[in-house]
């Protein structure tokens, strides 16, 4: 759910958003790709056969933006924030292969 809203806040004309993206300095267009495959990702989640789909979108969203914590706008709580969702998307994934592993 986290993911979802995430990714519809992004869409909107939310002044936090569209200066987090200006100050990564790779255009308004990455803030809305980024909330259309954090939308995309949080649906897929809900389909167990697409787990791995959405745990590459979501978790590649959430590196990329570990990483621009880091090296562009800085370590701060809402780096441990990324980090912690981060580790959720690879802790579902881990869950549901091991889901599926019992399942065989």
């Amino acid at each position: 759910m986290i993911f979802l809203f995430e990714g519809v806040d992004k869409l909107g004309d939310r002044k936090l958003w569209i200066r987090i993206f200006a100050e990564i300095g790779l255009g308004q267009w990455f803030r809305y790709a980024t909330g259309v495959l954090e939308i995309i990702g949080a649906s897929l989640l809900l389909i167990p056969r697409a787990t791995t789909i959405a745990v590459t979108m979501l978790g590649s969203t959430m590196l990329g933006a570990f990483l621009t914590h880091i090296v562009i706008i800085g370590i701060g709580p809402q780096t441990v924030i990324v980090a912690v969702l981060l580790a959720a998307v690879i802790m579902i994934y881990w869950r549901r292969r091991t889901a599926v592993t019992e399942a065989k």
